[in-house]
């Protein structure tokens, strides 16, 4: 056994005696190498992530969701949180004293993702009624039919040369189209490439989750997910202030004709939210043009049921109302119920639709909130996107007059009567501004 241990050894040390100089050569060499990568490795780039997100809806390019264009480049003007019109591309803009023509003035040293400059000739809005002049390389013109206060909003879109190239600091390396609409679209950023799936339906994003299609699911109304599954996600609640619940009343009804009566529901309504998720009307509380000397129908169950008792005056039969809505807000729709059936003795059913019907007495639902002030489409007479059928020769005129004014301060007196005469008739019980949920996978699933 002393034999075989003298033996190891001496056969380590011959070894060491042939080899010693190159191992302790390579071991210096090994550690010096050991040193300069860290040092430089803060001077290294580091691997980009990449983000796989999962969106509801079917898009073509120039629909894409804003925040989406946005990484992508800019238009001629961009959008302040609180609505106001800021220069984009274009550092200032004139309007003729006839508010029909609109000159646009480049920035300077404005340039397309492949370096080339920006001029005037390619920027391309395909506006009807809109003809567009170039002056020169810097200056263009958009001459109107008639006069619209809130065109620079219109061209806040981003604009693109072929092959999608825009001005922002992403950009389009894949997309892949099923028919028309974009299924998938692939980004690549300074510091993140971010992977956009489409998906038509909620249970079919909720399958590209499970099955590792997408980590991020976004811009959910509803958590699909089951409980059991919450451990694995982490789940964040974004409050959307660019749209609105509430229930629309459908002023063409025998019943809900009556302003005392839509009044009095408005109020009967109970657990309407006192943080800032609360809507009290058509234009978000962080407008230029936000009204707050307004009616807000906050709950007042003794107003109700004197406004209540002026209707049965006025129509001496039962009052039964129907609420029609989608699946996502039977909890509300059922809430409300019990409220004006508790409160004010009326009965009400619950239908579920999937569209609005023609004939609806009360719509529960959400309406989009434009980045400017003007509402003509949902409240002007003649428009059919206004789905209470309201009419008001008075409103029609102020809807008339802010969409022809320039003056920024003129249309704001024009906006706030709208609000505080809409609010007095009460076409709509104004809610909440909703939340909307993020999803993201945090764990490896069982």
């Amino acid at each position: 056994m002393i034999k075989k241990i003298r033996v190891f050894f001496w056969t380590i040390e011959a070894f060491l005696k042939k080899h010693g100089k190159i191992i302790a050569i390579g071991l210096l060499l090994g550690i010096v190498a050991f040193l300069i990568i860290y040092k430089l490795a803060a001077y290294l780039p580091s691997p980009k992530r990449h983000e796989r997100i999962g969106l509801i809806g079917r898009y073509s390019f120039n629909q894409l969701p804003k925040e989406i264009l946005a990484f992508l480049g800019e238009g001629l003007t961009t959008i302040d949180e609180d609505g106001s019109i800021k220069p984009g591309l274009a550092s200032k803009w004139d309007i003729s004293p006839d508010n029909l023509v609109y000159t646009f003035t480049l920035k300077d040293n404005i340039f397309w993702q492949d370096g080339r400059p920006i001029k005037t000739d390619q920027i391309i809005y395909n506006f009807k009624d809109v003809e567009s002049k170039v002056i020169d390389d810097r200056t263009i013109s958009f001459i109107l039919k008639e006069p619209f206060s809130p065109f620079p909003l219109a061209l806040s879109t981003p604009v693109f040369k072929n092959n999608f190239l825009g001005s922002g600091s992403y950009k389009v390396v894949k997309i892949t189209k099923d028919g028309n609409y974009i299924k998938l679209l692939k980004l690549s950023g300074p510091e993140k490439n971010i992977t956009y799936h489409f998906y038509p339906t909620v249970d079919m994003a909720k399958l590209g989750f499970k099955i590792g299609e997408v980590d991020i699911l976004d811009g959910f109304f509803i958590n699909p997910f089951e409980e059991d599954w919450f451990k694995y996600l982490k789940i964040e609640k974004q409050l959307k202030r660019d749209r609105y619940i509430g229930l629309f009343f459908n002023n063409t009804d025998a019943l809900l004709g009556n302003k005392s009566l839509r009044q009095a529901l408005s109020y009967a309504i109970r657990n309407k939210p006192t943080d800032e998720s609360r809507a009290s009307g058509p234009i978000s509380f962080l407008s230029w043009a936000y009204n707050s000397q307004v009616k807000t129908y906050d709950y007042d169950p003794k107003n109700a049921l004197n406004l209540l008792e002026k209707v049965k005056k006025e129509k001496n039969e039962e009052i039964k109302l129907k609420i029609s809505t989608s699946q996502a807000f039977l909890p509300l729709a059922e809430e409300i119920q019990g409220s004006w059936e508790e409160i004010l003795g009326i009965k009400t059913s619950i239908e579920i639709i999937n569209a609005i019907p023609q004939d609806y007495q009360i719509f529960l639902g959400m309406q989009e909130i434009p980045s400017d002030p003007d509402q003509y489409l949902f409240w002007h007479s003649t428009r059919k996107e206004n789905i209470t059928n309201f009419k008001d020769p008075k409103i029609d005129k102020l809807l008339e007059d802010g969409r022809r004014i320039a003056d920024k301060a003129k249309r704001k007196e024009k906006y706030f009567d709208f609000q505080k005469f809409l609010l007095e008739e009460a076409p709509v019980a104004f809610f909440s501004y909703p939340y909307f949920y993020k999803i993201s996978r945090v764990s490896i699933f069982p």
